[in-house]
C-alpha cells in the first residue's frame, strides 16, 4: 500500500488523514464546520504533508456526491497539492468512502444529507478490501430507499434520518455522522489518474454556476 492522505470535504464534517507505506495512520485531523472550510483546510492539509515526510506520496480526495460547496474546496487544495507535486490524483466517491470501514457487510447503506428533506445515496457490497458498488448514487426522498433487511447504514444522512431507517429493520451506525476517514486507507490502492481529467461527482444540479479550479472547469453529472 502506497504511503498518501484523503482529503474529505463533503459533509459538515470535513477531514484529511494520512497513512504511512505500512497503512499506518500518522496524521489525523477533522473539524465540524458550517461555512469557511477553505481556512481550517490550508493549515490541516500542511500538517498532514509534514507527517508524510520526504519522498513519494498517494493524493487522494473526495470528489462527491455532498455539499457543492465543500466539494470544490476540497477537491481545490488536492489538484494543487498534486499538481505542485506532479502526481497523479485518486478520486474518491464520497459514499464509497463512508461505506470502506465496514467490512464484512453485504449490504452497506451510504447516506449523506442533501437538504431540502432528501439524502445521496448508494449501496455497497463491503465483504472485500474495496467496496462494490450494487447500484448508482442517487439524491432521493428517504422514504423511497429500497434496501434489504438488516443493511448497516452509514454517514450523516443515515444520523439524520435514524429513525425512518430503524423502523425498517435497518441496521444503523452509531457514530454514522462522524468522520470515518482514519478507517479508509485501503482507498489508497485505487488507481490515480491526471489530475486535469478529475471532475466533481454531482447527482443534482447546483444552485449556482461552479467556478474553474486550477484551470479544470467542474461539471456536473
Amino acid at each position: 500500500m502506497p504511503a498518501g492522505l484523503i482529503i474529505d470535504t463533503a459533509s459538515p464534517c470535513i477531514g484529511i488523514a494520512a497513512f504511512d507505506g505500512a497503512g499506518q495512520l500518522v496524521y489525523r485531523w477533522s473539524q465540524r464546520i458550517v461555512a469557511g472550510a477553505d481556512g481550517v483546510l490550508s493549515p490541516a492539509l500542511a500538517g498532514a504533508v509534514r507527517a508524510l515526510g520526504p519522498g513519494d506520496f498517494a493524493i487522494g480526495a473526495v470528489i462527491g456526491p455532498g455539499a457543492f460547496t465543500g466539494v470544490r474546496v476540497g477537491l481545490s487544495h488536492a489538484l494543487g497539492l498534486a499538481e505542485a507535486r506532479g502526481s497523479g490524483l485518486i478520486p474518491i466517491n464520497a459514499l464509497l468512502l463512508r461505506a470502506a470501514p465496514w467490512h464484512g457487510f453485504a449490504s452497506v447503506l451510504a447516506l449523506l444529507d442533501a437538504k431540502k428533506g432528501r439524502v445521496y445515496a448508494q449501496r455497497f457490497d463491503v465483504r472485500e478490501r474495496i467496496p462494490v458498488a450494487l447500484d448508482e448514487a442517487c439524491d432521493i426522498d428517504p422514504a423511497a430507499l429500497d434496501f434489504p433487511r438488516y443493511t448497516l447504514a452509514t454517514g450523516e444522512g443515515a444520523e439524520v434520518y435514524r429513525s425512518l431507517l430503524l423502523d425498517r429493520d435497518a441496521l444503523v451506525a452509531h457514530d454514522a455522522a462522524e468522520s470515518v476517514l482514519a478507517r479508509v486507507g485501503a482507498l489508497l490502492t485505487l488507481p490515480a489518474v491526471d489530475p486535469a481529467a478529475v471532475r466533481p461527482l454531482y447527482v443534482r444540479e447546483p444552485d449556482a454556476k461552479p467556478p474553474v479550479l486550477s484551470g479544470v472547469t467542474l461539471v456536473q453529472s
